[in-house]
């Protein structure tokens, strides 16, 4: 029987500054594919795995592709349905752990090459999250009646189950991700109830941190009166706190939902917050701490014409001022993100029903023009990069004004703001020179500068 597998190339580019590998790819595997997690493999290639349904249940895949992105291999476990998000990670032994739900939460161990070692059935009703422990068990993060976590040994066998309750009303929480952390114990964060108006369902973000027995230490939840915050990831950072991303909006207005991340101290007290600059942001993706920075992904609404949905990858400092956000109209989702070893990013998402893949530079670029060109605090975005002359910028409410200069210095585009400024703007250069142009950006805060290709 041939494999239901098709491979699709996107765009290649072997090389860029410091000989980091990006691309583009996305892959076929003969149904509907939704990536959940991608990491990267100890041969520097890159494993996926996710959820895949062509008019039955859904079931797992995995994915292998070498360092550019070509495919090695794929496997498929039709006996075991799968719902989750966190769902997969490298072991010590090069291997593979795989989560699941069907009657009950399960654990799928496989080797280096996708074939399956030992299963695991384990109690719980819906798992969200499993993690290689330091001891080389297992801990999954579980939802049902109450939010709880499963901790295994090395082959699966269960060792404890712990129960917490995260409100006081009977809807307890929802957990979305979990991290062990430096002293063995681990942290877990998710949506809960409001503290204060329990009938207004996840409202709450809440960070849970538990000894590596399990016994919870402290549980703080973080809200803001009519207003929704979720937390979905959660990492620690180099000074022993933690982050949190995810996403708030107005109760009852979806419009203004926006990326939020919420940094805390070693005992999960707020040291700030941030809102992405652009409305409609979901930061919904795995983030990570990395380089004394902290990088996280989702989806926004895509600023190019015509609307839809874009991958963004967004990097902050440990003071939250934004280093770079990217956006990438290839794919509609972005599910997980993961550090690379030659100091790029791995992307997973998916698009109309395709896995989507994406490898960055360290800079968060994925081809050498750059889906968007710019070092920002504001996410300052230009769609298309390279352009036939039309293009759209994206703004926050603190710029004054626009000017777009050419190479020679001279002023060809200039648009003051005396209020606040539109959400976007589109410009269109189609009747000047072809070149490369400089679009500026005043702010209360400074100057903001990109390249723009007209071509």
């Amino acid at each position: 029987m041939r494999p239901l597998l098709h491979f699709y190339p996107l765009i290649l580019f072997p090389l860029l500054s410091f000989g980091q590998v990006t691309f583009q790819r996305s892959y076929d595997l003969g149904a509907t594919e939704s990536a959940c997690t991608v990491v990267q493999t100890f041969d520097k290639g890159y494993a996926i795995c996710g959820i895949k349904s062509g008019g039955s249940n859904p079931y797992a895949f995995l994915l292998r592709t070498n360092e550019a992105g070509d495919t090695l291999w794929s496997k498929i476990f039709p006996d075991y349905l799968i719902f989750g998000e966190r769902i997969m990670q490298e072991t010590s032994d090069s291997g593979f752990i795989i989560c699941g739900n069907d009657d009950s939460v399960f654990l799928i161990k496989t080797d280096k090459n996708g074939d399956i070692r030992w299963t695991s059935h384990l109690p719980g009703k819906s798992v969200t999250a499993v993690i290689q422990t330091a001891d080389r068990g297992f801990i999954l993060s579980v939802n049902g009646t109450t939010t709880g976590l499963v901790k295994t040994d090395v082959l699966g066998n269960l060792l404890w189950q712990k129960s917490y309750r995260i409100s006081g009303s009977d809807y307890s929480g929802a957990a979305k991700s979990i991290l062990q952390t430096h002293d063995r114990g681990y942290v877990l964060t998710g949506t809960c109830d409001p503290l204060t108006n329990p009938e207004l369902y996840e409202i709450s973000a809440f960070l849970l941190k538990t000894s590596e027995n399990g016994d919870s230490i402290w549980l703080k939840k973080y809200h803001s009166d009519n207003t929704l915050i979720k937390g979905f990831s959660v990492c620690q950072t180099a000074d022993e706190g933690y982050e949190i991303t995810g996403q708030t909006e107005v109760i009852h207005y979806n419009a203004t939902i926006r990326g939020y991340l919420i940094r805390t101290d070693v005992n999960g007290d707020t040291l700030w917050t941030r809102r992405t600059a652009l409305y409609r942001t979901w930061l919904q993706a795995s983030a990570i701490a990395y380089d004394h920075n902290i990088v996280s992904c989702g989806f926004m609404d895509s600023p190019l014409p015509g609307g839809g949905l874009s991958i963004v990858l967004n990097k902050e400092d440990l003071n939250g001022e934004f280093l770079f956000s990217r956006a990438f109209p290839v794919g509609y989702y972005g599910n997980s993100v993961s550090a690379t070893s030659d100091h790029g990013f791995i992307i997973a998402g998916e698009k109309d029903g395709n896995i989507i893949l994406i490898k960055t530079d360290s800079s968060g670029r994925a081809n050498p023009a750059g889906m968007s060109e710019n070092r920002e605090s504001n996410c300052l975005l230009l769609f298309p990069n390279p352009t036939k002359g039309v293009f759209r910028i994206n703004l926050s409410g603190n710029v004054k004004s626009i000017e777009i200069t050419d190479v020679s210095g001279r002023t060809v585009y200039r648009q003051p703001f005396v209020k606040n400024p539109p959400a976007f703007l589109d410009i269109d250069l189609s009747k000047k020179a072809k070149g490369t142009y400089l679009v500026s950006l005043k702010t209360k805060n400074g100057t903001q500068s990109g390249k723009l290709v007209v071509e």
